[in-house]
């Protein structure tokens, strides 16, 4: 079974522990709940920081050629937040989250109006390898693999 994969439209399992299933949305309800039970919850980004998607088109000798960018702006409190956050998941320890299943990756929603500016798009900033096995997810093409 894979562990989660996001694909937008679409329910994917996020683990699978014995006989139980957990359903990314269903993850994902979960931890608003969780936010919306916090007494105090203080993003861990600060400055300004925008997130968006762009969709691009182009003719080259007659091809239509279409892409999509990422681009991340900030300020530079809002970059260096970012960076510090980056380096944290990446810096993680999986092996030793004890709510996180193994074969599952840890993950951090940014979202509009509250970590990303209004006009961001929401984010998840998410660890590759799983828990347990370093697995990658089966959509992952490296990039010696073109």
């Amino acid at each position: 079974m894979t562990p989660w994969v996001h694909c937008p439209g679409q329910r994917h399992v996020l683990w699978h522990r014995s006989s139980f299933l957990l359903l990314a949305e269903e993850y994902h309800l979960i931890q608003i709940i969780r936010l919306r039970t916090m007494k105090k919850f203080k993003s861990e980004i600060t400055g300004h920081l925008d997130i968006f998607v762009t969709e691009n088109e182009d003719e080259l000798n007659g091809e239509k050629m279409r892409w999509k960018e990422i681009l991340i702006h900030g300020d530079p409190d809002g970059l260096k937040s970012f960076a510090k956050l980056l380096i944290k998941i990446a810096d993680l320890n999986q092996d030793n989250v004890d709510e996180l299943p193994i074969g599952a990756r840890e993950h951090i929603h940014l979202r509009p109006k509250f970590d990303l500016s209004n006009s961001s798009e929401m984010v998840i900033v998410g660890r590759l390898d799983a828990k347990g096995n370093g697995v990658f997810y089966d959509r992952y093409i490296s990039k010696d693999n073109c």
